[in-house]
């Protein structure tokens, strides 16, 4: 993981090199040991590197890469480049080197503006074109490597980070306080800009062009699979294929020597691990590769402890495991720093404890760090499938898997088998008309604490119904599937966490979403995502030999959320940070207009006293947003 740059004017200029220089310079928290900028008089590129990254199966040299009137300023890790050579052989383009640079610079050669979709791995890139006249640039399908842009008829500005390109002396963007309203009120659909006005991330998955000529257009996206409903299933023949692509997803993505795997004892990470250690059994990894439990671990009783399932698994594949305690990581550790340099008013809630995780890994010797991100996506469906079961009058499997659930009666069949089916606006209707808040799907209600005209804005309800909604007569498990791969939150997380462990010195990976393992799990019928009650039917089964029946086996209560340790640190530290940060008045937010500082303090009692998850998380969400908010600076703060 890299930083990126790219400035480009309509007019000629004679400091762009200086320009993008700055960018890189504002970015240095992904990578400050070598520099590359190349520049002419109306664009300039650069990239800036952490020189660990330089070395193994990562990114490649810091350099922007060139070839005749091309050039590429490339944040990337590729994958199944063997099958990429082949390829860009077909069509008759030879690569230059194995420089990940190099490969998308071939593949630029090769496909012009759809190069993306022929890359498998975590990008972003960059693409100067002085012969046509354009910029090229691109974000993988999953997101995991950031990219912002602003632009203008007459100027672009691209960068890794939406804090470098806002507070560019070239933008000087505005904050957008509509984004810091929709972050400290966890609205997914505020994933869709940033905290700076017309600076917006790049969609995952998509190619975009700017020319003087044409302005700025998209030229590419990514298509996800359909998921199917109905089909055949045989569940050991589909569990086969799919230890089999993850066996390679997972081989492609490990780093020479040791490779960190963030492990629970859940479905996801689990199948991770019993992969990757089965394809380093079978040496087909790099020289030396191993994999390395990093686990945390929880207290006895909470809803999060997985450490039996882990220690089992350690003991099947006779490793050791690299543990860490949970009630040691501190939530509110270095808040203003940390609050200087995120890109977004948004905060990743768990951010410490991705840092601990990042932090014992690179103690453990590893670059590189899996997680499990992508299992729920693809191999869990929800109750919506009861839905699907009632329209295809399958009632003895209707009735079979709402007693599997514990659901009896009419009312439970109206609740998950008719209802699904109405157009998400009815169901809101009814919902307010039994006197509840409906919200859109993954949306959480704005806090009370918020002034009166924002907790009433229209742009703030925009942005709550921002999801993708349910097309008239789509399956409810058809749309859930879709939702999960089209919504912009998850690329946003992704690029979050990345950035939390690439500051620590680790590139994370996530081979669940290997791109051959998404089209697997699209082709398979709901049935092996959820039946009965039981969920990621196919994921376990595909790891049953790899791992302990005791962790693969289903369980009737689900473990592995840690909403414990938020509470217990919430209540151990918010007050304090609280006062600390705000004192007696509002801070930033109430100059902006944002805040009701006596509401908010009403709130945070209420919250110490009954523990409410959504309530504690918005309060820790605006705790986080005024310090990003100070940090961007031109709001008072009317009690200082």
């Amino acid at each position: 993981m890299s930083a990126i740059g790219g400035i480009v004017t309509r007019t000629p200029r004679d400091d762009l090199s200086i320009q993008v220089d700055r960018l890189l310079t504002a970015m240095a928290q992904r990578g400050s040991d070598t520099r590359d900028v190349r520049a002419t008089p109306t664009w300039a590129l650069g990239v800036s590197r952490f020189a660990w990254e330089e070395t193994g199966r990562r990114s490649g040299a810091a350099r922007v890469r060139a070839s005749g009137d091309v050039h590429v300023a490339a944040d990337a890790s590729l994958y199944y480049r063997d099958d990429l050579r082949r390829a860009l052989a077909r069509k008759g383009v030879s690569c230059a080197s194995e420089d990940p640079a190099d490969l998308v610079l071939a593949a630029y050669q090769a496909w012009g503006g759809e190069c993306a979709e022929h890359l498998e791995g975590d990008f972003a890139f960059i693409i100067a074109d002085s012969r046509h006249q354009r910029v090229i640039f691109s974000r993988d399908h999953v997101g995991r490597r950031p990219l912002h842009y602003f632009s203008s008829p007459s100027l672009l500005v691209v960068g890794s980070s939406a804090r470098a390109v806002g507070t560019h002396p070239l933008v000087q963007a505005p904050v957008n306080l509509v984004a810091v309203a929709a972050a400290i009120s966890g609205l997914l659909g505020g994933s869709r800009e940033t905290g700076f006005e017309r600076v917006i991330p790049v969609e995952a998955g998509s190619t975009w062009e700017w020319s003087p000529e044409r302005g700025l257009r998209k030229v590419w996206s990514w298509r996800a699979p359909t998921f199917q409903i109905g089909g055949r299933s045989d569940l050991r023949e589909s569990g086969e294929a799919l230890r089999e692509l993850l066996i390679t997803a997972v081989a492609e993505r490990m780093d020479a020597g040791t490779t960190a795997i963030w492990l629970s004892g859940g479905a996801d990470s689990t199948a991770v691990f019993g992969t990757g250690s089965e394809a380093v059994r079978r040496g087909v990894v790099p020289q030396n590769a191993r994999l390395q439990p990093i686990t945390v671990s929880y207290p006895e009783g909470d809803q999060a402890r997985e450490d039996d399932h882990v220690k089992a698994i350690a003991a099947r594949w006779n490793t050791s495991v690299s543990w860490i305690d949970s009630e040691s990581v501190d939530l509110f550790e270095d808040l203003e720093q940390r609050a200087r340099v995120r890109d977004d008013p948004y905060a990743h809630t768990f951010e410490m404890m991705n840092r601990r995780l990042a932090r014992t890994s690179l103690a453990a010797g590893a670059r590189v760090a899996f997680d499990g991100y992508g299992g729920d996506q693809l191999f869990l469906s929800s109750q919506a499938y009861l839905a699907d079961l009632f329209v295809r009058l399958q009632w003895r499997e209707v009735r079979a898997s709402m007693a599997a659930h514990g659901y009896h009666g009419v009312r439970a069949v109206v609740r998950w088998c008719v209802m699904p089916w109405l157009p998400e606006r009815a169901f809101e209707w009814i919902q307010a008309a039994r006197g509840r808040d409906a919200e859109a799907q993954g949306g959480l209600n704005v806090p009370t604490w918020l002034a009166d005209r924002w907790r009433e804005s229209p742009a703030l309800r925009v942005r709550r119904d921002s999801e993708p909604r349910r097309r008239l007569l789509e399956s409810p498990s058809r749309y859930e599937s879709r939702w999960y791969v089209e919504t912009p939150y998850f690329p946003r997380a992704v690029s979050w966490a990345s950035a939390i462990a690439l500051e620590c010195g680790v590139d994370m990976r996530s081979p669940l979403l290997d791109k051959r393992i998404i089209d697997f799990a699209a082709s398979r019928p709901v049935s092996e995502r959820g039946y009965r009650g039981e969920g990621k039917r196919v994921l376990r089964e595909s790891v049953r030999t790899l791992i302990p029946e005791s962790v693969t086996a289903h369980r009737p209560v689900k473990t592995g959320i840690p909403r414990g340790y938020l509470h217990r640190r919430m209540k151990a530290g918010f007050q304090e940070a609280l006062e600390r940060v705000f004192g007696s008045g509002g801070g930033a937010l109430e100059g902006a207009g944002l805040l009701d500082p006596s509401v908010l303090r009403r709130s945070v009692s209420e919250y110490l006293s009954n523990e409410k998850h959504v309530l504690g998380v918005q309060l820790f969400l605006t705790l986080q947003g005024e310090l990003w908010l100070r940090s961007v600076g031109g709001f008072p703060d009317p009690g200082g």
